[in-house]
């Protein structure tokens, strides 16, 4: 999410219940923590100010299959 208070909100719920969480208000930010570690779920706004969400999700698609090695 673009919004800071957003990301502290979900932060905040986050640590509550003992989750690890990675937050980025960018979404080519994302893409790259993406590429190089393992996440369980992904949050994703559709407005962000580099990507839009849409693409920002076929990119991860296309991330995701080239780990998995299909």
């Amino acid at each position: 999410d673009d919004e800071e208070d957003i990301l502290f909100t979900l932060e905040a719920v986050a640590d509550v219940a003992d989750l690890n969480m990675t937050t980025t208000s960018r979404g080519l930010k994302a893409l790259k923590y993406i590429k190089n570690n393992k996440f369980d779920l992904l949050l994703v706004d559709y407005h962000m100010p580099d990507i839009n969400g849409l693409k920002l999700v076929k990119e991860i698609r296309k991330i995701d299959k080239e780990k998995s090695g299909e």
